[in-house]
């Protein structure tokens, strides 16, 4: 990584969500130490392996307060105007990728990112990987239009999400 870094001629490197053990060699090469959180949630009942049958029994699992606030957020976007769905496989439109693209685009001039990813990646996963995606889109109730979106890439481990607009 410090040949990448001198050889490239970059200011910086980081590396997110190492483990404990790559940690303390970061550390001992001089590293900062970057914190972040990730949630993982496993569909299995706390202290089993018991899975749950539905989101409504994993809601019941959770205490009073916890529940309400859930099932409040979870009412939201309708109070909004907006309409949450999935789409994975041939339930992904050709002018919902495209929407997609923008909403990339849109959020890393927004939020001073790199958009590395160039339409023609959108294109080749589309026609190679569909089956393995899966967005979550949110659109305006009545006009179709999307307003935001999360793509994950489905696989083992479970599906990972990375880029939203």
């Amino acid at each position: 990584l410090i040949a990448c870094c001198h050889q490239y001629n970059v200011s910086s490197a980081h590396v997110t969500f190492c483990r404990g053990e790559e940690m303390a060699t970061f550390r001992e090469l001089g590293y900062m130490p970057r914190l972040g959180m990730q949630y993982h949630w496993e569909n299995r009942r706390r202290g089993t392996e018991e899975k749950y049958a539905s989101f409504k029994e994993f809601e019941m699992d959770l205490k009073q307060s916890r529940r309400k606030n859930v099932r409040q957020e979870r009412k939201r976007p309708a109070k909004d105007g907006l309409r949450v769905f999935r789409a994975t496989g041939d339930d992904i439109k050709p002018d919902q990728m495209a929407d997609f693209y923008e909403m990339y685009i849109a959020q890393t001039e927004k939020k001073w990112g790199r958009d590395y990813l160039r339409r023609e990646f959108f294109d080749e996963i589309y026609e190679t990987m569909r089956d393995d995606i899966m967005f979550v889109f949110a659109e305006q109730e009545g006009t179709g239009r999307l307003v935001a979106g999360a793509i994950n890439f489905i696989g083992s481990p479970p599906p990972f999400c990375r880029h939203w607009g």
